[in-house]
């Protein structure tokens, strides 16, 4: 898989398209699954996960959508 440098408005238009491909598949979108997608594609993102968490979360209402917040108990969890 190729990795590409996106600018930070890109970050909000591959969250839709992760949106929309779990859209009927799933019930909520994981924060946490979102998340790592998005890191795999965008290694150098300067996002923090909070930030991320947060673009998910605003993008998948956006699309009507339920957001599952899992990367705060994942995140808890490690800890």
């Amino acid at each position: 898989m190729a990795i590409i440098d996106f600018p930070s408005r890109s970050v909000e238009s591959l969250v839709d398209g992760y949106v929309r491909a779990g859209k009927g598949r799933t019930s909520a979108i994981s924060t946490f699954a979102a998340i790592r997608a998005i890191r795999s594609l965008l290694p150098k993102c300067s996002c923090s996960d909070d930030d991320l968490a947060n673009i998910i979360a605003e993008r998948t209402v956006m699309q009507g959508c339920a957001v599952f917040f899992d990367d705060v108990i994942r995140t808890t969890d490690m800890h």
